[in-house]
């Protein structure tokens, strides 16, 4: 299941008319595996923020 969901994770991040790239495609999986042990060992919402929080930092940097 942890497996699957960091691939269904990966999948779902990537947006229509991106060109393919495995290694976006493999970090999306890491981060997805990321999200998975903070709400496997914290919750849900600590991975939600944790999401929230690297969406306003890719904001801010770019």
């Amino acid at each position: 299941a942890f497996v699957g969901s960091s691939l269904l994770f990966a999948a779902a991040h990537h947006w229509a008319g991106e060109p393919w790239d495995e290694r976006v495609f493999a970090f999306r999986v890491l981060a997805g595996a990321a999200f998975g042990l903070v709400f496997w060992f914290r919750s849900l919402a600590h991975a939600v923020w944790a999401h929230a929080l690297y969406d306003v930092y890719v904001a801010l940097v770019r």
